[in-house]
C-alpha cells in the first residue's frame, strides 16, 4: 500500500471539543506513528512541491472588540493551486485579553482533534477529501476579558525533518509534502484590540432658550449597555478639550455670557470608569441676545425755574424683542420711564439748582442698555427769576415778584428765606432778560 493510500485510508477522526482529552492526543499520535512507520513523515517534511502562493492565515487580521463580548476569528488556508488533505499548527493568544470559548472545524474538515492549554491551541485538521482554493480550517471564538492589544498568532512553518506538532504544515494530497515550506511568507497573524464599552453619543443636542447672558441646552440621554454605568456628560465651550460643566441630567444652563456674542457648545457622555462617548460628538452654535443700544444725542432742550425738558435719539434692539421704553434718572434716582424720545421733568425742582440726568433704553424682555456712557448723561440748572415758568426772566416775572413782595409766595422765593424780599428781587434782576 502506498503512502498516499495509507494517508487516505486512515480512520476518520471524530469532532471533539477544544478541551484536552487523552483520546484526541492518541489520535494525533497514531497519525504521526502511521506516517513515520511508512517512511512518509520524512517525505512530508522534505519533499516540497512548487506552491509559492500557499499560505495559512488568521482572518480578519485586525479588529476592535468591546470588552465582555465574544469575538470570532477563522484559521484559513489558501492552497495556492495545490490540494491539501491535512493542516496542523498551534494558535497562541493572550490569556489576559481573551478566554477561549469554542473551536469548530471548517465545513471541509471532518475531524479536528485539538490540545488546548492556557494561551495556546494545538490542532491537526484532517480534510474530508482533498481541498483546494481558500478554505476555513477552523472557527475559533474567544471572549474579550481585558482591555488591550494583542496578537493572535499561528506557529511558524515546520522545518525539514521535524516530527513535532508544534509547528505549521499543510500536507499536499498528491506528494504528502508540507507545501507551506515553499512559500516566502506562509503565515499571516492577527492583531486584535479589546476596547472599553463606551457610552453612546448624546443625541438631539439642542438649544431650549437664549437670553442676553445665558443659554439653556438639552439633549437625549445616552446609554452605557455593558459598561459600568453612565456617570454624566461633559459640556465643552468653543472647541476646548476641558469641560466647563459636568451635568448628570439632560439639560444645562450656561450663564454669565456676554450679550450679542456667539458661542459653540459640544457634549459628550462619560461613564463611571471615565470612558467617553466616541465622536464626533454633537455641537450647537448660538448667539446671545444683544442689549438695546444706549440712547444718543441726550440733551436739555430748555429749563425754567421748576422744570427741565429733555430729548434723545431712539435706541435700537438688535436681535432682541424690540425697544419698550427708556429709564430716566435724576441724580441717580429713577424718575420716569417714558416710551417716546422726549420728557419734561417738573416735579420737585428748585430754581437755580443743578441736576444730573441719565438715560438707558430697555426692551420688551426687560434687557437694559449697557452702562450709560457720557453721551447719555447731562447736567443742567433751573432758572432763577422765571416765576411764570415760561423759560425767560421778563417784566412779567418782575411784576409777579413785586405783587407778592413781603409774602411767602413760593415761585418768587429764590433764596430759601420764607418771605419774598429784597434778596429775591436782586436775584431776579441778575437774570433779567435771560
Amino acid at each position: 500500500m502506498s503512502l498516499k493510500q495509507k494517508h487516505h485510508s486512515r480512520p476518520k477522526l471524530h469532532r471533539r471539543s477544544f478541551s484536552t482529552t487523552s483520546t484526541s492526543q492518541r489520535i494525533i499520535a497514531l497519525v504521526i506513528v502511521a506516517l513515520f512507520a511508512a517512511g512518509g513523515l520524512y517525505t512530508l517534511l522534505s519533499s516540497h512541491a512548487a506552491v509559492p502562493n500557499m499560505r495559512l492565515f488568521v482572518s480578519p487580521t485586525s479588529q476592535n472588540v468591546p470588552v465582555g463580548s465574544n469575538v470570532t476569528m477563522s484559521i484559513m488556508i489558501d492552497t495556492g493551486g495545490a490540494s491539501v488533505n491535512t493542516v496542523q499548527s498551534v494558535l497562541t493568544y493572550s490569556t489576559a485579553d481573551f478566554s477561549l470559548v469554542s473551536i469548530t472545524p471548517g465545513s471541509s474538515f471532518g475531524s479536528f482533534p485539538t490540545t488546548a492549554s492556557s494561551g495556546s491551541i494545538q490542532f491537526a485538521a484532517a480534510a474530508t477529501g482533498p481541498v483546494t482554493g481558500i478554505q476555513t480550517v477552523a472557527t475559533v471564538t474567544f471572549q474579550a476579558i481585558g482591555v488591550g492589544s494583542s496578537s493572535v498568532a499561528l506557529a511558524s512553518v515546520c522545518p525539514i525533518g521535524s516530527f513535532a506538532l508544534t509547528c505549521s504544515a499543510a500536507y499536499d494530497s498528491s506528494t504528502s509534502a508540507n507545501d507551506l515550506g515553499t512559500t516566502n511568507n506562509p503565515i499571516s497573524n492577527g492583531t486584535y484590540t479589546v476596547v472599553p464599552v463606551l457610552p453612546t453619543t448624546p443625541t438631539s443636542f439642542r438649544v431650549l432658550g437664549v437670553t442676553t447672558t445665558s443659554v439653556t441646552l438639552a439633549w437625549t440621554a445616552s446609554t452605557d449597555a455593558g459598561g459600568p454605568g453612565l456617570a454624566g456628560y461633559y459640556i465643552y465651550l468653543n472647541g476646548s478639550t476641558t469641560p466647563i460643566a459636568m451635568p448628570t441630567g439632560t439639560s444645562y444652563i450656561a450663564s454669565g455670557l456676554t450679550p450679542g456674542t456667539s458661542y459653540t457648545y459640544t457634549i459628550a457622555a462619560h461613564d463611571m470608569a471615565g470612558n467617553t462617548s466616541l465622536g464626533p460628538n454633537p455641537s450647537v452654535n448660538i448667539s446671545t441676545v444683544g442689549l438695546p443700544t444706549t440712547p444718543t444725542n441726550f440733551k436739555s432742550t430748555g429749563s425754567t425755574a421748576a422744570s427741565v425738558s429733555l430729548s434723545w435719539t431712539a435706541s435700537t434692539d438688535p436681535g432682541g424683542p424690540g425697544i419698550a421704553g427708556y429709564h430716566l434718572y435724576r441724580n441717580g434716582v429713577l424718575i420716569a420711564s417714558p416710551t417716546g424720545t422726549t420728557y419734561t421733568d417738573s416735579t420737585g425742582l428748585v430754581p437755580g439748582t443743578s441736576y444730573t440726568y441719565t438715560i438707558a433704553a430697555y426692551d420688551a424682555a426687560n434687557n437694559t442698555s449697557a452702562a450709560p456712557n457720557p453721551s447719555a448723561t447731562i447736567s443742567t440748572t433751573t432758572i432763577v427769576g422765571d416765576i411764570d415758568n415760561d423759560g425767560h426772566v421778563t417784566g412779567h416775572d418782575l411784576s409777579l415778584l413785586l405783587a407778592h413782595y413781603g409774602t411767602n409766595y413760593p415761585p418768587a422765593e429764590f433764596d430759601g428765606v420764607t418771605v419774598v424780599e429784597g434778596h429775591d428781587l436782586s436775584l431776579l434782576m441778575g437774570n433779567y432778560g435771560t
